[in-house]
């Protein structure tokens, strides 16, 4: 039933946790451990757990929402401790109000702070190994319960297919993203009873899977007005056009002011040399033009590929390849803008207000609402190979995931045609992607 895709993983990363310890001692920065929330459709009282910058609910979502949702077996015992099962389309509007479905990213990003609090990230393409236990809970489970570290508390709900059967209830637990592969499938997460990995795989819409709603701006039920703390410093934001020239190459750049930021709104084409897609290097810089399998930079500039769409960098390159005033934007960097776009408008559909209008395959263009213009460059994938030009764009970040490890991966971003969110894409140092510089 499990599709088992290799991707460039979804994530939007921020803040990691600093220390993991048992229930009762456990208090990372930046997380809340309990508080409540009561969903006035039905009036039933949720328990929510802050991780990060997040509120999660800390049981599955159990609203009734007629058609398109289901008890597992159709059995109400199962009601209080499963929730309910929804088909993708249901779960993108059944959360309450204030409350929305999980990107892939929020998904992962709760991966990667677990990882990282727990001081090993080991990952098999979209997959976390060995953090599932801190996720799951401690009963339920027909072998390998979790120690639920965190308070998640993810029970073995089972799923509904599609032609009215239900399954793996005690087995499997099924979680929903908002994200879609295609007109058909979607991006759910999975915890199973075999072992303690956090899966992400696609399957179909009809199916019926748990969700998990969060808030990005929760307030518990219990808290009282708090009149004692200053306001927030207000930030005042800006969103201009502009141009700069690169001394190196006296090649002239748009430019555009995102808030605080101002990014290249083009592609960098800086190219002191250029190679073949078989040839790379996780520690030498490489750079490439896609679908160009020569040594010449002059044939290479002459291709309509470079003109359109710049240069793709292996990571060591990209490191160094701002001009000087300008810089590689970190993860954090990234992050920063598509909370911006987030907050003003664009819930859950970043890339397509920063994709360019023309372009990508699939009815995929976006609305380019701030001059941005990511495009559908592709990328020099870890299998030496040019892939996904006029569908998929693959854009390097300063961050990695072991600054002192060669070969470990590389947090980047990813715009494709028929996911409206950004995605946040783990590759190898040999990859090779576009670059956006960030002036200093």
């Amino acid at each position: 039933m499990k599709k088992f895709i290799y991707s460039l993983a979804v994530i939007l990363c921020c803040g990691f946790f600093n220390s993991c310890n048992d229930d009762d001692d456990f208090d990372p920065e930046n997380t809340d451990i309990v508080g409540t929330f009561t969903d006035s459709r039905d009036g039933k009282v949720y328990t929510t757990l802050k991780l990060g910058e997040i509120t999660w609910m800390k049981e599955n979502l159990g609203y009734d929402a007629g058609e398109g949702s289901w008890i597992y077996a159709n059995d109400d015992f199962y009601l209080s401790s499963y929730g309910r099962l929804y088909t993708w389309e249901t779960a993108k509007t059944v959360c309450p109000e204030g409350w929305e479905l999980p990107t892939n990213s929020d998904w992962e990003e709760l991966a990667i702070m677990i990882s990282e609090d727990q001081g090993n990230i080991e990952r098999d393409g979209n997959h976390y190994l060995n953090i599932a236990e801190n996720l799951k809970a401690t009963s339920g489970w027909v072998q390998n319960n979790g120690t639920d570290n965190y308070g998640f508390q993810a029970y073995a709900g089972g799923m509904r297919y599609a032609d009215g059967t239900f399954d793996y209830t005690g087995s499997n637990g099924f979680w929903w993203t908002i994200d879609a592969y295609n007109q058909s499938e979607g991006w759910y997460w999975n915890m199973d009873a075999v072992d303690q990995t956090l899966y992400n795989f696609i399957d179909d819409k009809e199916y019926g899977f748990s969700i998990r709603c969060i808030s990005r701006d929760f307030v518990d039920d219990d808290d009282d007005n708090d009149d004692s703390g200053d306001d927030d410093e207000e930030i005042e934001c800006s969103n201009e056009l502009g141009s700069f020239v690169d001394e190196r190459d006296n090649r002239t750049y748009k430019t555009t002011k995102i808030c605080q930021q101002t990014w290249m709104a083009e592609n960098l084409a800086y190219m002191p040399e250029v190679s073949p897609s078989k040839e790379g290097s996780n520690t030498e810089p490489y750079y490439y033009v896609y679908g160009y399998e020569g040594n010449s930079v002059s044939e290479a500039m002459a291709t309509d590929n470079y003109k359109n769409y710049g240069v793709l960098y292996n990571w060591p390159a990209a490191l160094n390849a701002c001009p000087s005033g300008w810089h590689l934007p970190t993860d954090e960097e990234w992050w920063t803008m598509e909370s911006y776009i987030y907050d003003n408008g664009h819930q859950n559909t970043q890339g397509t207000a920063l994709k360019s209008t023309t372009g990508w395959s699939d009815n995929g263009n976006g609305t380019d609402d701030y001059g941005f213009n990511a495009l559908p460059v592709g990328m020099r994938d870890w299998d030496n190979e040019f892939y996904g030009l006029g569908f998929y764009g693959y854009y390097m970040s300063a961050t990695s995931e072991d600054e002192d490890d060669d070969n470990d991966g590389t947090i980047g971003r990813g715009f494709r045609s028929t996911i409206e969110t950004v995605i946040s894409a783990h590759s190898d140092r040999l990859s090779g992607g576009a670059v956006r510089c960030v002036k200093d």
